[in-house]
Protein backbone atom coordinates (compact mmCIF):
# COMPACT_ATOMS: atom_id res chain seq x y z
CA UNK A 1 0.00 0.00 0.00
CA UNK A 2 1.19 3.44 -1.26
CA UNK A 3 -1.43 5.45 0.67
CA UNK A 4 -4.80 5.69 1.70
CA UNK A 5 -6.83 9.04 -0.04
CA UNK A 6 -9.78 10.48 1.49
CA UNK A 7 -12.25 13.33 -0.60
CA UNK A 8 -10.99 15.82 -1.69
CA UNK A 9 -7.14 14.77 -1.28
CA UNK A 10 -3.88 14.04 -3.12
CA UNK A 11 -0.61 12.75 -2.50
CA UNK A 12 2.64 13.12 -4.59
CA UNK A 13 4.98 10.15 -5.45
CA UNK A 14 8.70 10.47 -6.51
CA UNK A 15 9.73 7.19 -8.53
CA UNK A 16 12.47 6.35 -10.55
CA UNK A 17 12.04 5.69 -14.38
CA UNK A 18 10.02 2.92 -15.32
CA UNK A 19 6.61 0.78 -15.72
CA UNK A 20 4.66 0.80 -12.86
CA UNK A 21 1.09 -0.24 -11.55
CA UNK A 22 -1.80 1.38 -9.36
CA UNK A 23 -4.42 -0.26 -7.88
CA UNK A 24 -7.38 0.80 -5.81
CA UNK A 25 -8.76 -2.15 -3.56
CA UNK A 26 -11.25 -2.76 -6.30
CA UNK A 27 -11.55 -1.64 -9.91
CA UNK A 28 -8.99 -2.69 -12.84
CA UNK A 29 -5.55 -1.30 -12.05
CA UNK A 30 -3.72 1.34 -14.17
CA UNK A 31 -0.12 0.51 -15.98
CA UNK A 32 2.08 3.83 -15.54
CA UNK A 33 5.29 4.80 -18.36
CA UNK A 34 7.08 7.26 -15.94
CA UNK A 35 9.96 8.97 -18.03
CA UNK A 36 12.34 10.92 -16.95
CA UNK A 37 11.82 14.49 -16.15
CA UNK A 38 8.32 13.43 -16.42
CA UNK A 39 5.19 14.64 -14.44
CA UNK A 40 2.31 12.46 -14.51
CA UNK A 41 -1.27 12.76 -12.97
CA UNK A 42 -3.58 10.18 -11.95
CA UNK A 43 -6.80 10.96 -10.96
CA UNK A 44 -9.34 8.80 -8.47
CA UNK A 45 -12.61 8.80 -9.85
CA UNK A 46 -15.46 6.27 -8.87
CA UNK A 47 -17.64 4.30 -11.51
CA UNK A 48 -21.13 4.06 -10.14
CA UNK A 49 -24.04 2.10 -11.47
CA UNK A 50 -27.41 1.87 -10.01
CA UNK A 51 -27.78 -1.27 -7.80
CA UNK A 52 -24.12 -1.69 -7.57
CA UNK A 53 -21.06 -0.66 -5.29
CA UNK A 54 -18.74 1.71 -6.46
CA UNK A 55 -15.82 0.67 -8.41
CA UNK A 56 -12.27 2.67 -8.70
CA UNK A 57 -10.96 4.56 -11.88
CA UNK A 58 -7.76 5.67 -12.18
CA UNK A 59 -7.85 7.74 -15.26
CA UNK A 60 -4.80 10.01 -16.46
CA UNK A 61 -5.26 13.68 -16.78
CA UNK A 62 -3.31 16.78 -18.54
CA UNK A 63 -1.01 18.69 -16.22
CA UNK A 64 -3.03 21.45 -16.87
CA UNK A 65 -6.34 20.27 -15.42
CA UNK A 66 -4.54 18.31 -12.54
CA UNK A 67 -2.95 21.71 -11.34
CA UNK A 68 -6.41 23.36 -11.76
CA UNK A 69 -8.17 20.64 -9.75
CA UNK A 70 -5.46 20.23 -7.09
CA UNK A 71 -6.16 24.06 -6.35
CA UNK A 72 -8.85 22.92 -4.01
CA UNK A 73 -7.85 19.90 -2.80
CA UNK A 74 -5.85 18.91 0.11
CA UNK A 75 -2.34 17.15 0.92
CA UNK A 76 -3.06 13.96 2.39
CA UNK A 77 -1.77 13.12 6.27
CA UNK A 78 1.85 11.96 6.69
CA UNK A 79 0.18 8.69 8.55
CA UNK A 80 -1.61 8.14 5.52
CA UNK A 81 1.02 7.24 3.45
CA UNK A 82 3.50 4.77 5.01
CA UNK A 83 5.25 4.11 2.20
CA UNK A 84 8.19 6.05 1.37
CA UNK A 85 7.86 7.25 -2.19
CA UNK A 86 5.19 9.70 -1.62
CA UNK A 87 6.31 12.77 -0.60
CA UNK A 88 5.57 14.21 2.87
CA UNK A 89 5.46 17.74 1.97
CA UNK A 90 3.07 19.40 0.13
CA UNK A 91 4.82 19.69 -3.72
CA UNK A 92 3.01 23.01 -3.97
CA UNK A 93 4.43 24.46 -0.87
CA UNK A 94 5.37 27.87 -1.81
CA UNK A 95 7.04 30.19 1.04
CA UNK A 96 4.34 31.08 4.09
CA UNK A 97 2.38 33.76 3.46
CA UNK A 98 2.80 36.91 5.80
CA UNK A 99 1.07 40.40 6.74
CA UNK A 100 2.97 43.59 6.31
CA UNK A 101 3.76 45.62 8.95
CA UNK A 102 3.11 49.22 8.84
CA UNK A 103 6.76 50.34 8.11
CA UNK A 104 6.70 47.94 4.95
CA UNK A 105 3.92 49.43 3.06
Amino acid sequence: MVAKLKADAFFAMNVAPGRYTLAGEKGAPAVIDVRSGEEIFIRLDWHLELGLPAVPELPSVRPDQARKEMRSLSYIDAGRAPSDSVSKRDPRDSPPRRLKTRDEQ
